[in-house]
């Protein structure tokens, strides 16, 4: 995290590719001042598009050089691995998504069963790891034996995460998806401008 301011705008201050929000309010007594929140964004981490990996002897796989050096710039190559919620792969985050996403969890914690089914599966299971300059990154041990992953994987960026999976079970997976209904899909994709 750079302590340098790199650029300003309407929305806030960037420190590298770090944004932090910029408000104005009222002090008690009304003039005006100046604050910034304490939320910190991340700009521009969106990972997409799959690759085949091994998980080597000791569990450890190597993350492909398109997402490392985004990792390394935005979040110094931490991560947490937890059990993707309902389905057999595991999710890795940027640490910061993850704090976001706890966080949340946490806050609405007592809301549903729904939320404490959540927080249990995504929280109860998170594991944090450090990513080394080389990519390597060791897949604790308890995710990968509760997903079946043993050699061969494949790395799937959806968005602001990535799922990691058995490469048997991708394959079944991606067939099944062809096997359902239609219809399901169509409405979704008529509210996507795609």
């Amino acid at each position: 995290f750079s302590s340098k301011i790199t650029k300003k705008d309407r929305k806030g201050l960037y420190f590298g590719k770090f944004r932090v929000d910029k408000s104005k309010v009222l002090s008690q007594n009304s003039r005006k001042c100046n604050f910034v929140t304490i939320s910190v964004y991340l700009c521009n981490m969106e990972f997409f598009g799959s690759h085949n990996l091994t998980v080597d002897g000791k569990g450890r796989i190597v993350i492909p050089i398109s997402f490392r050096e985004k990792l390394h710039e935005q979040c110094a190559g931490n991560l947490v691995f937890g059990q993707t919620f309902r389905a057999p792969c595991i999710s890795i985050y940027p640490a910061p998504e993850f704090d976001r996403i706890r966080d949340e969890l946490i806050k609405n914690r007592n809301a549903t069963t729904q939320f404490q089914n959540l927080l249990r599966i995504i929280v109860g299971t998170a594991q944090g790891c450090d990513m080394l300059a080389t990519g390597r990154v060791l897949v604790p041990k308890q995710l990968r034996q509760f997903n079946s992953i043993e050699k061969e994987t494949v790395l799937i960026g959806v968005g602001t995460r990535f799922e990691l999976w058995d490469q048997n079970e991708w394959h079944n997976h991606c067939e099944g998806i062809k096997g359902e209904n239609d219809e399901d899909y169509q409405i979704i994709l008529e509210k996507l401008p795609i």
